[in-house]
């Protein structure tokens, strides 16, 4: 990685020649030891020299050349591994390191000053570099946004310190520990942050951690210092972590049965049967690293007064690593801390598994590394449906394996119980196998582009009770000339019920809606109703033990012209078992569905579904001519001006003023707007053949009562002679003139739809006695005079 130091990033750039020339690394690029390696001096840090020859002895061979400094990140630092050839015999003094360390700095909290002074009472301990080759000994110059440098050193330290260290502990945590071995080593690491004022003014910050190696007969110890505090970790030995011992009594051998070692066995997680909270369901625990702690309380001074901090109880924090009890192949890792009853983790997978080149990283630490802190074999992702196995099975569209996943374990009521909680985020890239939906489903308008999960598994006395939610942001299924529309569902389950999705969006196109029609009428529906806008959205679905939907209820605001509807679209399947409550059903439990229509089912094996719309008292006014044109664009021109400028608002009482009908059957698919405005009822109709065939159209304005003549002469009242005074106007696409015109059929269609919302009927006069393949209605305009009592 020649370039990245003699190019833009160190000698050519003059904020990285300022920050090498300065405290605290002071460095100055000398020949190298091997031909295209880069090799750096430090004249602050004891002049040690580092290489990027000796990065494959230090860190494993990368994938480029073996004097390459590059780590695996994009992109890539520059690491470089001490060059030990001239260290292997030199000798440091404590005191030395620490002030070309700077570790002398005032603010240094107190427990770590005392550290100091038990492992150099006398000022003169004495240590050497560990050079061996995985000694983690090297200087790392960060590509990052902020200029940044990072150094690490290790070293050995003689037999005094390691009993200093053990009398420190055993003061400070009460911990008598059994050592395994004769030494103990040091880990220094500063990361340095700069900021450049010019080329000549660099200002740094460092930032230390100092970490203190101690074995014991099955644990390893770390003793961690930095600016906040101290910190005791104890690590479970590869060796050790297998052992058929319990943890709790391994544990206790590594500290000589101290007075205040972990709790006994039954109390907190072990592989040895103990705590029934854990061991109902994992197996197999591990012990990742533990913290044993001293919380902090405040106390009164007597003599002053006022508050001191004072050592409170011990506790300890530990990090777990066990497989899932059930039958399933599941790897997790949990925290656990002494003073609550709740474990937090996640699950492990495959990818937790370092990448190659991982450890040239400068914030590598393969004691945090979840996949290298285990010897078990974790798994690809899981399926979500076998881990909580609910009686009926999920909708099948839904992604359901696992690549990450959050948990929480915690104790129940009852010493017999507990809680499981599970938090993940799944994309429907890494959802797994998704089944096709059944031809006889409800059909759906959405994908599922993300799924959210909250899951519950909960055991009472043995009483396992399952509860899941999905929540997700859809996207409608739109063509490709269509603006993307957004829905935000959950999906619930609970032990033995049905799954339950409801959801909700905002200003949303009808069109998007064509997934929601029957196949049969889903091109007319789209194509009719495709420039009309849902103001808001709510929607309702059921699903039967197989996955499969079985009804929907979709409560909509819908905008038609400068009005607004309030709009019912209802669907039941013939999968919809008749003891099972339908959507519509559910939403009027939910306060959603007001309307007071029969019950819809499913007829026979054949879908029942309705899609109506009435006007909403709160809706502004508008005229026909404006109706008409959201429905079919221009359709008002035909209209003379005194039928186009009716205003059209909310009916001051009884029958809504405006009523929007789409009838699906299975010849035809029928669309109806009725408008009343006054004694005067104006109704457009649309009827669609099957296989989208050519559309008919009917205008219709009906007048109920004309203005009664009073007083004429010789008559005194004149009453009105007829019930009803009508003008129709049916249009035809159709080309072919023996095919034009509704025949008797369809006008039975049309008139069966209608009365679904209470429309009055579209009515002819039998005039085709003998001549049954004439049209019952025909194109053209129709005046007519209604006498319902003849």
């Amino acid at each position: 990685l020649d370039s990245f130091l003699s190019g833009n990033q160190i000698s050519a750039s003059p904020a990285w020649s300022a920050i090498i020339q300065q405290p605290p690394v002071k460095l100055r690029r000398i020949p190298s030891d091997q031909p295209g390696a880069i090799t750096l001096k430090s004249d602050q840090l004891f002049g040690l020299v580092f290489s990027s020859s000796q990065n494959n002895a230090r860190f494993g061979p990368a994938a480029h050349s073996a004097n390459d400094a590059a780590t695996p990140d994009s992109p890539p630092d520059a690491v470089f591994g001490l060059l030990a050839t001239a260290e292997a015999t030199r000798v440091f003094r404590l005191g030395e390191v620490r002030s070309g360390f700077g570790l002398n700095a005032a603010g240094t909290p107190p427990k770590v000053v005392a550290l100091w002074n038990r492992l150099d009472a006398s000022g003169s301990l004495s240590m050497t570099l560990d050079i061996s080759e995985k000694a983690r000994c090297a200087l790392w110059a960060l590509s990052g946004p902020v200029f940044r440098t990072a150094i690490s050193l290790v070293f050995i330290l003689p037999l005094t310190a390691l009993d200093s260290i053990k009398a420190f502990i055993q003061d400070e945590r009460g911990l008598n520990l059994r050592t395994s071995t004769q030494s103990s080593r040091m880990t220094i690491r500063m990361l340095t942050s700069y900021i450049i004022s010019s080329a000549d003014v660099v200002q740094s910050d460092s930032a230390f951690e100092v970490v203190v190696h101690i074995e014991t007969e099955n644990f390893e110890i770390e003793l961690c210092m930095d600016d906040s505090g101290l910190e005791l970790r104890l690590f479970d030995l590869q060796s050790a972590s297998t052992s058929s011992t319990p943890l709790v009594d391994r544990l206790n051998t590594a500290t000589a049965g101290s007075t205040t070692a972990p709790p006994t066995s039954g109390s907190f997680p072990d592989s040895s049967g103990g705590g029934d909270l854990f061991n109902s369901f994992f197996k197999d625990i591990e012990l990742w690293y533990m913290v044993p702690s001293v919380s902090e309380e405040w106390s009164l001074d007597d003599a002053t007064g006022s508050g001191v901090s004072v050592p409170g109880p011990k506790h300890w924090q530990m990090a777990l690593i066990g497989n899932w009890q059930a039958e399933i192949d599941a790897v997790v890792a949990l925290q656990y801390d002494s003073r609550v009853s709740t474990l937090y983790g996640r699950f492990l997978f495959a990818s937790d598994a370092s990448d190659a080149g991982a450890n040239r990283r400068y914030d590598y630490e393969p004691r945090f590394a979840a996949g290298l802190a285990t010897s078990k074999s974790l798994p690809p992702p899981l399926d979500l449906w076998k881990l909580f196995s609910p009686s009926a099975k999920a909708p099948s569209q839904i992604p359901h394996l696992l690549t990450n996943a959050s948990v929480q374990f915690s104790k129940g009521r009852s010493a017999n119980s507990f809680v499981f909680g599970l938090a993940s985020s799944i994309s429907a890239s890494s959802g797994g196998a998704l089944e096709a939906k059944k031809p006889d489903s409800a059909p759906d308008g959405f994908s599922w582009d993300r799924v959210k999960v909250q899951a519950v598994l909960r055991n009472e006395e043995g009483s396992v009770r399952t509860s899941i939610q999905l929540g997700s942001e859809m996207t409608f299924k739109l063509d490709n000339f269509s603006p993307p529309s957004k829905l935000y569902v959950d999906i619930t389950y609970r032990s033995s019920g049905p799954w339950l999705l409801h959801g909700q969006a905002n200003d949303i196109p009808l069109g998007s809606l064509g997934g929601f029609f029957a196949p049969s009428v889903r091109s007319y529906a789209t194509k009719l109703l495709g420039g009309l806008t849902l103001r808001t959205w709510e929607m309702f679905y059921t699903y039967d033990g197989s996955g499969e939907a079985t009804s929907f209820f979709i409560s909509a605001a819908l905008v038609l012209g400068e009005l607004e509807l309030d709009l019912n679209y209802e669907f039941a399947s013939a999968r919809l078992p008749p003891s099972e409550k339908s959507a519509a059903q559910i939403a009027n439990m939910e306060g959603i569905n007001s309307s007071d229509e029969a019950e819809l089912r499913p007829l026979a094996t054949e879908a029942s579904w309705k899609f109506e719309a009435v006007l909403g008292a709160a809706s502004p006014n508008t005229d026909v001519g404006k109706i008409l044109d959201s429905l079919v664009p221009k359709a008002s021109s035909t209209l003379p001006p005194f039928v186009r400028n009716i205003p059209v608002g909310a009916a001051a009482s009884g029958d809504a003023a405006v009523k929007l009908l789409l009838h699906g059957i299975s010849a035809a698919t029928i669309l109806a707007v009725s408008i009343t405005i006054g004694d005067i009822i104006l109704t457009f109709v649309t009827f669609v053949g099957a296989s989208n065939g050519p559309k008919k159209t009917i205008l219709r304005i009906s007048v109920d009562e004309l203005a009664v003549a009073r007083n004429v002469p010789l008559i005194k009242d004149l009453p009105q002679p007829f019930d009803n005074m009508l003008y129709l106007w049916l249009d035809d696409e159709e080309t072919d003139l023996a095919k034009t015109g509704l025949s008797v059929q369809e006008l039975h269609d049309v008139n069966e739809a209608l009365a679904g919302l209470n429309i009055l009927p579209v009515l002819t006069k039998d005039t085709n006695k003998g001549h049954r393949n004439l049209p019952a209605l025909r194109t053209g305009h129709h005046f007519m005079l209604v006498n319902r009592s003849t």
